[in-house]
Protein backbone atom coordinates (compact mmCIF):
# COMPACT_ATOMS: atom_id res chain seq x y z
CA UNK A 1 0.00 0.00 0.00
CA UNK A 2 2.86 2.71 0.34
CA UNK A 3 4.90 1.76 -2.73
CA UNK A 4 5.66 4.75 -5.06
CA UNK A 5 6.19 4.40 -8.57
CA UNK A 6 8.21 7.02 -10.25
CA UNK A 7 6.95 9.26 -12.78
CA UNK A 8 9.21 9.03 -15.55
CA UNK A 9 8.91 4.89 -14.82
CA UNK A 10 5.01 5.09 -14.83
CA UNK A 11 5.49 7.02 -18.26
CA UNK A 12 7.50 4.79 -19.85
CA UNK A 13 5.21 1.72 -18.97
CA UNK A 14 2.00 3.75 -20.10
CA UNK A 15 4.09 4.42 -23.69
CA UNK A 16 4.61 0.40 -24.28
CA UNK A 17 0.79 -0.02 -22.59
CA UNK A 18 -0.54 2.02 -25.54
CA UNK A 19 1.62 1.41 -28.39
CA UNK A 20 0.60 -2.35 -27.68
CA UNK A 21 -2.90 -1.67 -27.07
CA UNK A 22 -3.76 1.91 -28.62
CA UNK A 23 -6.40 4.18 -26.59
CA UNK A 24 -9.74 3.44 -28.75
CA UNK A 25 -11.56 5.92 -30.76
CA UNK A 26 -15.12 7.69 -30.93
CA UNK A 27 -17.00 9.42 -33.64
CA UNK A 28 -14.84 12.64 -32.40
CA UNK A 29 -11.73 11.19 -32.84
CA UNK A 30 -8.89 9.36 -30.44
CA UNK A 31 -9.27 9.32 -26.76
CA UNK A 32 -5.23 10.31 -25.77
CA UNK A 33 -3.24 9.64 -22.88
CA UNK A 34 -1.20 12.86 -21.91
CA UNK A 35 0.81 11.55 -19.18
CA UNK A 36 0.42 9.67 -15.75
CA UNK A 37 1.25 10.52 -12.32
CA UNK A 38 1.13 8.61 -8.76
CA UNK A 39 -0.73 11.46 -6.35
CA UNK A 40 -1.65 8.87 -3.55
CA UNK A 41 0.00 5.97 -1.79
CA UNK A 42 -2.55 4.06 0.74
CA UNK A 43 -4.91 3.74 -1.23
CA UNK A 44 -3.15 3.88 -4.46
CA UNK A 45 -4.24 6.39 -6.60
CA UNK A 46 -3.16 7.29 -10.34
CA UNK A 47 -4.16 10.44 -12.19
CA UNK A 48 -4.03 10.17 -16.18
CA UNK A 49 -4.04 13.44 -18.06
CA UNK A 50 -6.25 13.21 -21.61
CA UNK A 51 -7.52 14.76 -24.20
CA UNK A 52 -11.36 14.14 -22.92
CA UNK A 53 -12.46 12.60 -19.60
CA UNK A 54 -15.83 12.44 -20.52
CA UNK A 55 -17.22 8.91 -21.92
CA UNK A 56 -13.49 7.68 -21.98
CA UNK A 57 -14.28 3.65 -22.67
CA UNK A 58 -14.29 1.74 -18.93
CA UNK A 59 -12.72 -0.74 -20.48
CA UNK A 60 -9.50 0.86 -21.52
CA UNK A 61 -9.55 2.00 -17.61
CA UNK A 62 -9.77 -1.48 -17.31
CA UNK A 63 -6.90 -2.47 -19.27
CA UNK A 64 -4.45 -0.34 -17.79
CA UNK A 65 -5.75 -0.55 -14.30
CA UNK A 66 -4.70 -4.63 -15.02
CA UNK A 67 -1.23 -3.21 -16.11
CA UNK A 68 -0.52 -0.91 -13.44
CA UNK A 69 -1.32 -4.03 -10.90
CA UNK A 70 0.96 -6.63 -12.80
CA UNK A 71 3.64 -4.71 -13.87
CA UNK A 72 4.32 -2.35 -11.18
CA UNK A 73 3.82 -4.24 -8.43
CA UNK A 74 0.51 -3.32 -7.03
CA UNK A 75 -1.36 -7.03 -7.84
CA UNK A 76 -3.37 -7.48 -4.66
CA UNK A 77 -4.17 -3.98 -3.52
CA UNK A 78 -7.00 -2.00 -4.67
CA UNK A 79 -5.63 0.42 -7.37
CA UNK A 80 -7.85 3.78 -8.54
CA UNK A 81 -7.24 6.10 -11.53
CA UNK A 82 -8.59 9.58 -11.74
CA UNK A 83 -8.95 11.07 -15.29
CA UNK A 84 -8.63 14.87 -15.59
CA UNK A 85 -8.46 16.48 -18.94
CA UNK A 86 -5.23 18.76 -19.69
CA UNK A 87 -5.53 22.61 -19.69
CA UNK A 88 -5.15 24.04 -23.16
CA UNK A 89 -3.28 26.52 -23.94
CA UNK A 90 -4.84 29.84 -25.00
Amino acid sequence: LTRRVDTSQLNTSLKQWTERNEPPRDNRGRFKIFYATQVRSNPVQFVLFVNRKDRFPRDYLGYLTNNIRRELGFEHIPVAIELRERKRRE
